[in-house]
């Protein structure tokens, strides 16, 4: 069973592939190291919900939309 980062891992990486973007691209955009996408990604670290409207404003969508 999923916990709540792998959950919202794979949901960030469906619509980071779906926006066409690659890791090295949306950390690029974000001003961040590749590694800590990935590690958001597979649900290694936590991360504060302002990061995550940060990434979905990169990714061009919004909480709503995201959370589908």
């Amino acid at each position: 069973m999923q916990n709540s980062k792998q959950i919202l891992g794979t949901m960030l990486k469906q619509k980071r592939l779906k926006s066409g973007l690659t890791l090295n691209e949306l950390a690029e955009k974000m001003s961040t190291d590749r590694q800590y996408i990935w590690n958001i990604e597979n649900g290694k670290i936590n991360f504060t919900i302002d990061y995550l409207d940060k990434i979905l404003k990169e990714l061009n969508t919004n909480s709503t939309e995201f959370f589908k």
